[in-house]
């Protein structure tokens, strides 16, 4: 199962903790934090990198280690995904919000055929589970149903 940490402010992992934690789920990292109002986000595999960004980023930061499950191995689908209508799949950018996920989610799939019926475009692209809570999140402009989506635990950033 993937690895979140959410820290606080003038709280961070060691580049001992982040690099131990990269090798148990190595499919890729991401890390969020605010600046001027707006979520900055960063996904990435190189760990030293993300330990700066850590380090350098004012107040509490959000870092994910992703072990794939839903939509295999890919750059595309580590975490974090913004909040969005395209809930874009690029390494670096901004948003009013983000999210993480760690677990699985079962019913993705039905969520999103249920948005589609209802007139919404899912965006292009790979997708996942968490992928698809991002976008779900957008379109129902709420994130309190994630609680019931089972074992999942989500991050909304």
């Amino acid at each position: 199962m993937c690895c979140l940490l959410v820290c606080p402010p003038k709280h961070r992992p060691s580049l001992a903790v982040l690099e131990a934690v990269a090798a148990a789920n190595p499919h890729g990292g991401g890390i969020a934090w605010r600046e001027h109002g707006v979520v900055q986000y960063l996904k990435t595999d190189d760990v030293k990198e993300i330990f700066r960004v850590a380090r350098e980023a004012k107040g509490e930061v959000v870092i994910h280690f992703r072990i794939a499950s839903v939509g295999g191995v890919c750059a595309e689908l580590r975490h974090p995904f913004p909040v969005t209508s395209r809930c874009g799949l690029g390494d670096r950018s901004s948003a009013r919000a983000v999210l993480f996920q760690n677990g699985t989610w079962t019913g993705w799939r039905e969520a999103v055929e249920e948005a589609v019926r209802d007139g919404n475009t899912p965006p292009a692209g790979k997708m996942s589970d968490a992928r698809a809570a991002a976008w779900l999140c957008h379109v129902k402009g709420r994130h309190d149903w994630l609680d019931d989506t089972g074992w999942s635990r989500w991050v909304f950033f």
